[in-house]
């Protein structure tokens, strides 16, 4: 097991049908599962082996070979809690496989509940990849290249309001850094995906029109009327919403704590807060 802890910079629940797994992207953009957790859930200790979950890999998911042989690799959650890693491909092997040996008179202890788990896994992935579903629940798919997206929207905003990133000050990052328990070493750094990905969800997606939100984010031109609202309107508004996230960190306890209070608080902001500016044809 290497001593190096990698932080998860997205997390959301993979779903098997009525099946719920955790799922994580690493700051290595490695896509995958919280072991065992996810073995657990879909019951993969109820077989033959038991909780001895490394036998049941090492004949149903030949990939999981480096797995075995390093042990799983420490990551840290977005909640400050640390946990293991399992890389995306091996849940399905072992799924397949293993009902493939039911199928065969093969059962090797397997229960009921498993193999109907398996079949709810081999189900989902006939349509979609492990990858592919992973990047859905956690988002990373959206937020695929955060940086880009926001230096899109500060040039966007520094031709309306000169020097804009300034508004995004010292306070608003060391709060922000605090969520995570991770040290500021001031604006100059490069800034971590996660902290990226608070400012575009937290500050931009509630305040700014939806269709200017996604013209931004595909890189396709800006309206007239759309700068003409950041200039009379939008601009304020989100110096408003850097000021109210701010607070917000202040008070969490830590990362999933602030996120559930600003879904709480700006859920249905971008609707109350910003006109339906139309979509330029």
């Amino acid at each position: 097991m290497s001593d190096a802890v990698i932080p998860v910079v997205c997390h959301g629940v993979v779903r098997f049908l009525d099946v719920p797994c955790e799922a994580v992207v690493l700051e290595t953009r490695e896509r995958g599962f919280v072991w065992p957790h996810v073995a657990l859930e879909l019951r993969f200790d109820e077989t033959s082996y038991g909780d001895r979950l490394g036998l049941l890999l090492g004949e149903f998911a030949p990939t999981s070979e480096p797995l075995l042989d390093e042990g799983p690799k420490d990551i840290l959650l977005l909640d400050g809690q640390k946990g293991q890693f399992c890389p995306a491909g091996i849940i399905g092997e072992v799924a397949s496989n293993l009902f493939e040996a039911a199928l065969a008179g093969r059962r090797h202890g397997a229960s009921e509940r498993l193999l109907a788990n398996c079949i709810k896994v081999v189900a989902t992935l006939a349509a979609r990849t492990e990858v592919e579903l992973i990047d859905e629940a956690t988002g990373y798919g959206r937020h695929q290249a955060p940086g880009a997206v926001l230096g899109r929207m500060a040039d966007l905003l520094n031709e309306i309001c000169p020097a804009w990133e300034r508004r995004f000050g010292a306070d608003y990052h060391r709060a922000l850094y605090r969520l995570f328990r991770w040290h500021f070493k001031g604006q100059e750094a490069p800034q971590p995906l996660a902290v990226e990905q608070v400012t575009l969800q937290w500050v931009y997606r509630p305040v700014l029109p939806q269709a200017l939100f996604r013209h931004v984010q595909s890189g396709r031109p800006v309206s007239q009327q759309h700068r003409r609202w950041l200039s009379e309107e939008g601009v304020p508004r989100l110096q408003a919403q850097i000021a109210a996230v701010t607070v917000i960190a202040r008070l969490s306890s830590g990362y999933q704590d602030f996120a559930k209070r600003c879904e709480a608080v700006f859920a249905t902001a971008a609707e109350a807060a910003a006109p339906a500016l139309k979509e330029d044809a």
